[in-house]
């Protein structure tokens, strides 16, 4: 069985991910909707017991098994979007305008680091 897909690249770079693939050992990829949580996986050889704490939680068998989901990962993440979401409170007026200027209405093919590069030299 293989692991590839037809299409690996899925997402824009500028946007937040809204599809990924689900791929487990023994089934076929599957396309889901939404943003892959953020999961970590121990080594294969390892024998090490990893202590859970609050940053990480096992996964249910049937999704991402034998990996851990990393809880402040995702919780971070959530915060993000629902401040972008609120159209960043806390922020001066110049990180408003920056924040503004950056996510535009079609400024999506710019490259930010070009520019930022250009400035360097």
């Amino acid at each position: 069985m293989t692991y590839e897909v037809n299409e690996p690249i899925l997402n824009s770079p500028f946007d937040e991910p809204s599809r990924y693939w689900f791929i487990r050992e023994g089934y076929e990829p599957e396309l889901k909707e939404g943003r892959r949580p953020a999961i970590v996986y121990p080594l294969r050889e390892g024998d090490t017991e990893w202590e859970l704490g609050k940053v990480l939680k096992l996964s249910p068998p049937d999704e991402f098994f034998p990996g851990y989901e990393m809880t402040l990962v995702n919780h971070i993440r959530n915060k993000i979007k629902e401040w972008r979401n609120e159209n960043y409170p806390g922020v001066i007026r110049t990180t408003l305008e920056l924040l503004e200027y950056w996510n535009r209405e079609g400024r999506k093919g710019e490259n930010i680091a070009y520019f930022l590069l250009k400035k360097k030299q």
